[in-house]
């Protein structure tokens, strides 16, 4: 629809099911941001961790820099079996957001006090993770919809996103206080279940390849 023209059928266009579903997934996208931010720094912080240690968690979120540098593997490389059950797209979905429910739970589970270097990992798995559902997400946006719906999509990605970042940042911190991490981390990965199940009622849509020459090839 024309927004010049038609500010009503602008408006609506955000209760067609294409644009919820985008905004279910920018939740998901953005659910476990702040669980290598200032939610990490809280808990770690509540844990009795020392500051210098706390600093050097800021690494953990490096892969939210450079998902670049695997982005064309996404693009490119089909899962075996689920790769022609799901589509290229919802497989690759479907397994990162499996893998980080599990990991963000662990987090929840894992006594940083105890064991600082397995929980670090986990955390940076996270981050990898997490950065690479972006990846995924961003593609299906962008493919799934039409040309003249791209607008409407962008806006509702950082819609909920940013309403996952609030869900894991000042959600999870009213959580911990009654709860406890524990239960709190357990919590926010169930807040992915909605974002799994709506990526896969998704229309696969037809990817374009993008090859590079003497790198990979697709499968």
């Amino acid at each position: 629809p024309d927004c010049k023209t038609n500010s009503i059928d602008c408006m609506f266009i955000y209760l067609r099911p294409q644009i919820l579903a985008i905004i279910i997934l920018g939740f998901a996208s953005g659910l476990p941001l702040s669980l290598t931010a200032s939610t990490l720094t809280a808990m770690l912080t509540d844990y009795g961790i020392n500051v210098k240690t706390i600093g050097l968690f800021a690494l953990v979120a490096l892969p939210y820099a450079y998902k670049y540098l695997w982005s064309p593997l996404v693009d490119n490389i089909r899962i075996p079996f689920l790769g022609k059950m799901l589509g290229r797209r919802k497989s690759w979905l479907f397994v990162i957001q499996i893998l980080l429910t599990i990991v963000i739970a662990a987090c929840g589970v894992v006594n940083p006090n105890k064991y600082i270097e397995l929980f670090a990992l986990l955390c940076f798995l996270l981050a990898f993770l997490s950065a690479t559902q972006d990846i995924i997400i961003d593609a299906l946006r962008i493919e799934m919809i039409e040309t003249e719906e791209q607008g409407a999509g962008a806006t509702a990605v950082i819609i909920g996103y940013r309403i996952g970042m609030l869900a894991s940042g000042a959600g999870a911190l009213y959580l911990s206080h009654f709860f406890g991490w524990t239960v709190t981390y357990i919590v926010i990965s169930i807040l992915l279940i909605p974002g799994i199940i709506v990526g896969q009622l998704c229309r696969e849509p037809k990817v374009i390849s993008v090859k590079i020459p003497g790198t990979f090839k697709d499968f």
